[in-house]
């Protein structure tokens, strides 16, 4: 049996990912694509929805941010916030 710091040094990973790797297969008796989650923040427009909002606002410069949520829910069919603009 290899120690948590030999697993680290033999397959180049932090203790860190070697104790919840093993932590998870003692809860539930095996590990299913540990390495599978995605970093950073889930995309809220994709790049056709952000360039349809850049025409928006070169149609019309002066826009209350109120208006322009409605005319992007309008066109793309989502719930957006102010925020996400």
């Amino acid at each position: 049996s290899y120690s948590k710091e030999d697993i680290t040094k033999f397959l180049y990973i932090s203790k860190s990912t070697v104790h919840q790797t093993l932590d998870t297969f003692q809860k539930w008796g095996y590990i299913k694509k540990p390495f599978k989650e995605q970093l950073g923040h889930q995309k809220i427009f994709a790049y056709e929805e952000l360039d349809l909002l850049k025409r928006i606002i070169i149609e019309k410069v002066v826009f209350y941010l109120d208006e322009l949520v409605v005319k992007m829910e309008n066109y793309i069919q989502k719930q957006v916030s102010v925020s996400t603009i």
